[in-house]
């Protein structure tokens, strides 16, 4: 496995994607890399508006706001591939990433450490390597044009609008150890927040990477 380059900002997050569905029949051999000269994904935004929060029927370059910047360059694709078995796993061809596609029912809520041992554990999709994704990675498959959830829905159907671990820690410059504390993303709005470890949440498990 090549080691993959991930240029995230933490308030950056993807673009509504192309979505290509490929059916295989056995494990799917994916390299996990980004590809080369792939350009930075985009906030999501699409609409602009006016001082008074009201949508614009155009953008006017003027304004400067995110969906005055569209590049193609910068626009995510995402691939689906359906297993054999039902098997999900959505792959982000910009980053490179491997996401499980259905992350779970209501009630696959977790604490923190069995939400790490929960994805390190994991076998899916033919895979033993998944892991909690860190709080950037998270974030590149935030949506904000999208709400309740912020996400491509299509791309990662049964999102719930509600905080998704992340494998990140809280760090604190003054020295207050906030070891007990861990990021997470709440796909509801797309906010990125700090929670205790000790309370629930959902997780949706990754795998690529360096």
């Amino acid at each position: 496995m090549r080691n993959i380059k991930v240029f995230l900002v933490l308030f950056s997050p993807l673009f509504v994607a192309c979505l290509f569905v490929v059916p295989a029949t056995a494990l799917i051999d994916i390299s996990t890399h980004s590809f080369s000269n792939c350009g930075f994904p985009d906030t999501g935004q699409k609409i602009c508006y006016n001082a008074s929060t009201t949508p614009l029927t155009s953008c006017n370059m003027a304004f400067s706001q995110d969906a005055t910047y569209m590049p193609s360059s910068t626009q995510p694709k995402y691939t689906v591939y359906k297993l054999a078995d039902a098997s999900l796993v959505t792959v982000d061809d910009r980053t490179g990433l491997m996401w499980i596609t259905n992350a779970g029912s209501e009630y696959d809520l977790y604490l923190w450490d069995s939400a790490i041992y929960y994805c390190e554990s994991l076998t899916y999709a033919g895979y033993a390597d998944w892991r909690v994704p860190n709080v950037r990675e998270l974030m590149s498959i935030v949506n904000y044009q999208n709400l309740h959830p912020a996400i491509n829905s299509t791309a990662f159907p049964d999102t719930f609008s509600d905080i998704y671990w992340t494998s990140t820690t809280q760090l604190d410059p003054t020295g207050y150890d906030y070891n007990e504390f861990k990021f997470v993303v709440n796909f509801d709005f797309g906010e990125v927040s700090a929670r205790h470890a000790d309370i629930n949440a959902f997780v949706r498990c990754v795998r690529g990477g360096p």
